[in-house]
């Protein structure tokens, strides 16, 4: 009658290696059985029948580490669901003697039984001397799921940190205010992805060969799992997937069979599943065609289009109109061979409610590779399109919308999957029938078919690409990710947006700067250092820009290996891609290597620094307003007497030009120019002596 603690309560092994529990009151019951079950007829604790041999004296308790694990199974698989969901065997799991599951490779001890000894190891996890659980239960169990994952799949892996684990992404889930107080403890598993298309460089392990291991269901917290293109096999186990928060399924690919489970529809935060080339068979569970009804799912990918070979039959039925979003024809094992997990060349594919794929034709005419990606079902491209179609046939103007707002729509989308979308820090109404002026980064624009014009996703955690479909938002005038983890060459589809002015894609890996960029003729400013261009030249065709209309190149010159290499007069400021250097006469040194000019006698700067409430350290900071105030001043020729009150005042303006993305404001007459700042836009009122005191911005568009 009171609450099991596995400190207290244990569990014995007997003679025969079989697992009993200690029952609250002394009493056990038999080996592998759930709490409060017994077997072989005879009553927990009662003495034995004088012809039965006495069992075997002195059995060992389990720690309290192990009869925690025991504990998680019974209330994650029996308690919560029901004797009967889960066959008792789960529990022997754990047992030293499991030889593995039949017709597997049998091992001296299971993928558990190693995870548990593996934690037994850890001074965090146990304290051996008092016999106790020293790790927080939650985390406990996110670091026993992951390890039994690894040693079921053979995978090795290093340290003891499991977020830095292959394939693991942890977020603190908002436990501090401050991302920078989240500790190791605080961090919770959100994604894991270990796909088999990727190098093995990349993936670190062999491909997965077998059945997911039910321990996955300890992570509790996971938005987004991504196992495809791998050789999984067995039937999909419903208590594995009983994720709340899961937004992202991927098992497409690989030689999953039997029933699609219905526990998959419990899934209500899901927007994307994705389950095709398996061997699937059966029709889709209704509790997953009420999530698309709820339009709340927006990619289901199934093997349900009819397959010539199975006799014009589809695998997999939809039972609906609309529920399934992307209809595959499948494979065949006997034909691709037993672990063929890849995509078939040439599978057909047929999208509903595509309107004869008219839509699909248009974006294939627009693109600059002529559909070559947009074809391909594994490229972000694919994704958007898949997406975009269900987006028209749900959105709130009854998916009637003009050339213009699908192509940005498609733009936008493209740039969220390919830039690893799922995983952003802010990505409030992306993917969403909202419109896309009210995305969460978007700006510039009110809806109803106006441009967009910016675009701020710095310090968002980007990773991938930029997709060129970016060229599909033509009045970009602010294109801002810097402080992320993009990778590749800068697309050289930039050079469509001639109206960009900002240009900022520093702190990444981006490897080549096309000449296309010499292309935008409107361009102020260009922010790319702290990048991986391997010793690249500038192209001539970027530097023709300078002075007049780019004022501002910033990249990694500095040095004598530099990452960039700068003709004379073209870039305005020089970095040394992280590594801080002293400054040469005329120059300081930022924290980060940026090298400055400076005022002369840095009187200037001297009095920002004292004025400051910071203590100057903002103006060390490269990616600061107040860096690029200063910074635009000094190449600009507008830094004079220190104690001009006209010199701070338009260091004041600039410094608030450059905090609320000046540069997308739907008016910026005057601004960043030679002119009196009396004459910019905005500045209603002046003194005799040219002070400002008057300013009015409403609906200027500041962010």
């Amino acid at each position: 009658g009171r609450e099991f603690d596995p400190n207290e309560d244990g569990w014995v092994v007997d003679g025969d290696g079989n697992g009993i529990e200690l029952g609250p009151l002394g009493g056990t019951t038999s080996g592998g059985m759930i709490p409060g079950t017994t077997s072989g007829g005879g009553q927990s604790g009662a003495a034995p029948a004088p012809d039965v041999p006495p069992p075997t004296p002195a059995p060992v308790p389990d720690d309290a580490l192990l009869a925690t694990l025991k504990q998680a199974y019974y209330d994650d698989f029996y308690a919560s669901r029901g004797q009967s969901f889960v066959d008792t065997s789960t529990l022997p799991l754990l047992s030293e003697n499991n030889v593995g599951t039949p017709g597997k490779p049998q091992r001296t001890a299971t993928a558990q039984w190693r995870a548990y000894r593996y934690l037994s190891s850890r001074s965090d996890v146990w304290d051996a001397s008092s016999g106790t659980v020293t790790m927080d239960v939650e985390r406990l169990l996110q670091v026993y799921a992951l390890k039994v994952f690894y040693l079921t799949f053979e995978w090795s892996v290093v340290g003891d940190d499991e977020c830095a684990w292959p394939g693991v992404t942890c977020r603190g889930l908002g436990v501090h205010a401050d991302d920078s107080e989240v500790g190791e403890d605080d961090l919770r598993v959100v994604g894991l992805s270990v796909r088999g298309d990727v190098s093995a460089a990349d993936r670190r392990g062999p491909d997965l060969v077998g059945e997911m291991p039910l321990e996955l269901a300890f992570l509790i917290h996971l938005e987004q799992i991504d196992l495809s293109h791998n050789r999984l096999d067995g039937e999909l186990r419903g208590e594995v997937l009983g994720w709340k928060n899961v937004r992202v399924i991927e098992l497409n690919d690989n030689l999953l069979s039997g029933k699609i489970p219905p526990e998959l529809g419990q899934a209500t935060q899901l927007t994307k599943l994705t389950l095709h080339h398996n061997l699937f068979s059966g029709t889709i569970p209704p509790s997953l065609c009420d999530l698309r009804s709820d339009r709340s799912l927006h990619f289901l990918w199934v093997d349900c289009s009819p397959d010539a070979a199975a006799g014009g039959t589809a695998k997999v039925r939809c039972p609906v109109a609309d529920c399934c979003t992307i209809c595959f024809e499948g494979y065949s094992p006997d034909l691709y061979g037993t672990y063929e997990s890849k995509v078939v060349d040439g599978t057909k594919h047929a999208v509903s409610a595509d309107r004869m794929s008219e839509l699909k034709t248009r974006l294939v005419q627009a693109s600059a590779d002529h559909g070559t990606k947009l074809l391909d079902v594994s490229t972000p491209e694919f994704r958007a399109y898949a997406w975009l179609v269900e987006d028209a046939r749900s959105g709130p103007d009854g998916g009637d919308y003009g050339d213009d707002r699908l192509l940005r729509r498609y733009a936008l989308s493209s740039v969220y999957f390919s830039a690893g979308g799922g995983h952003w820090l802010r990505r409030d109404g992306w993917l969403t029938p909202q419109d896309e002026c009210d995305w969460e980064g978007v700006s510039g624009c009110d809806g109803g078919g106006s441009a967009v014009t910016g675009l701020d996703l710095k310090e968002n955690k980007l990773k991938g690409e930029i997709a060129p479909e970016v060229m599909f938002l033509p009045d970009l005038a602010v294109l801002n990710m810097v402080s992320n983890d993009l990778i590749g060459p800068i697309p050289r589809e930039i050079g469509r947006l001639t109206k960009l002015s900002v240009l900022e894609l520093a702190e990444n890996h981006l490897t080549s700067i096309p000449s296309e960029v010499g292309l935008l003729t409107g361009l102020d400013h260009a922010f790319l250092q702290s990048n991986d261009f391997g010793g690249q030249i500038m192209p001539p065709e970027v530097c023709a820009l300078r002075p007049d209309p780019l004022t501002l190149l910033w990249a990694d010159c500095n040095g004598d290996e530099p990452v960039l290499v700068c003709p004379d007069d073209c870039c305005t400021t020089c970095f040394t891609n992280g590594v801080s250097e002293d400054g040469t006469e005329g120059y300081f040194a930022g924290t980060d290597g940026a090298v400055v000019p400076l005022d002369q006698d840095s009187a200037v700067l001297d009095m920002l620094r004292r004025m400051s409430l910071d203590d100057g350290a903002s103006l060390e900071d490269h990616t600061s307003p107040q860096y690029k105030a200063y910074n635009w001043m000094v190449q600009n020729g507008e830094l004079g007497d220190p104690t001009d009150a006209l010199v701070l005042q338009r260091y004041a303006l600039t410094t608030l030009y450059f905090s609320t993305a000046g540069h997308g404001w739907v008016d910026q007459v005057g601004w960043l120019t030679g002119k009196n700042v009396c004459l910019w836009q905005g500045i209603d009122e002046c003194d005799a002596e040219g002070i400002v005191t008057g300013m009015d911005l409403t609906s200027t568009g500041l962010v």
